[in-house]
């Protein structure tokens, strides 16, 4: 909707909505990576 407004700022609508994508994207990988450590990678496990 912001391009059919302003064509003529289409590349700074798409660079900042890709950039907001990558953001969001980022935090869900980040807690899946800090999931999987804490799955298999916990030192407490064996102390239990």
């Amino acid at each position: 909707e912001a391009v059919g407004r302003q064509p003529e700022a289409q590349a700074d609508i798409t660079r900042t909505m890709l950039l907001g994508c990558a953001v969001a994207e980022s935090t869900g990988i980040y807690g899946l990576v800090v999931a999987l450590i804490l799955l298999f990678v916990n030192p407490l496990i064996g102390k239990l």
